[in-house]
């Protein structure tokens, strides 16, 4: 009898979680979540809720790190009114922009997330959509 042992897989995830808000017509609008602890990134995937009145395909939206780094999660052109539990993830199998509305799931962002590896997760970081229509959007933002 062959003793094969016991593997184990141990991953630590922490979840930070930004209050909703409404993202202004026509402008760009920002969005704050203050991290207190304090760490060294090496995988960093942001989940967003967002409905829009009409069409969500009109919002860009970048994260930027505390110590400056922008990366671009989307810009204009998703089909739809709603991400919905939308998780943007450098190893996503499908691209934001194929995606389908309401895009629930996993996607690749249009930048990298990997941008932000090896910075120090502590700090005030930025969620900068611009809203290029004279309608109301609504969103909720989660750092994973």
């Amino acid at each position: 009898v062959a003793d094969m042992g016991a593997y184990y897989y141990h991953h630590e995830t922490t979840e930070y979680s930004g209050s909703s808000f409404t993202i202004n017509i026509e402008t760009v609008t920002t969005g704050e979540l203050v991290i207190a602890d304090t760490g060294t990134i090496t995988d960093l995937n942001v989940t967003i809720n967002a409905s829009h009145n009409d069409y969500i395909g009109i919002v860009d939206f970048k994260l930027i790190s505390p110590y400056g780094t922008i990366v671009t999660l989307v810009t204009s052109g998703l089909g739809g009114p709603v991400l919905s539990e939308t998780t943007f993830d450098d190893e996503g199998d499908t691209t934001i922009a194929s995606g389908i509305s309401p895009y629930f799931g996993s996607f690749r962002p249009e930048g990298s997330l990997s941008d932000f590896d090896s910075e120090e997760m502590n700090g005030t970081w930025t969620l900068w959509i611009y809203n290029s229509d004279f309608r109301l959007a609504i969103l909720s933002i989660a750092f994973l």
